[in-house]
C-alpha cells in the first residue's frame, strides 16, 4: 500500500523557498538585533539577562553573545521602544 506524500509547505512570503530557508533568514544574532534596536550588542544581552529579550536558541557551551532571535521579535520590541 502506497501512502500519500504530503504537500510541501512554503511561506507565505516567497512561494519558490523551502520552509528551512525561511526559517534561518528569519532568525537573527545579536549584532543584527542590535542593529535593528539601535544599541550596543552589550545592551542587547542585557536585555536577555532581564528578559526583556527571549532567544530562539542558545549556542551549546554556555558562549556569552552566542543567541538567535526572531526578527519579527526584535522588531516588534524596536517599535515599542519608539512609540
Amino acid at each position: 500500500m502506497m501512502r500519500k506524500r504530503a504537500a510541501r509547505r512554503v511561506c507565505v512570503s516567497c512561494a519558490r523557498c523551502s520552509k528551512m530557508r525561511h526559517m534561518r533568514d528569519e532568525l537573527i544574532g545579536s549584532v543584527e538585533a542590535s542593529r535593528i534596536l539601535g544599541k550596543s550588542p552589550r545592551s542587547v544581552h542585557r536585555m536577555v539577562e532581564d528578559n526583556r529579550l527571549i532567544p530562539v536558541l542558545t549556542a551549546p557551551g554556555g558562549r556569552a553573545g552566542a543567541f538567535l532571535f526572531r526578527r519579527q521579535d526584535v522588531e516588534a520590541l524596536a517599535a515599542k521602544a519608539a512609540a
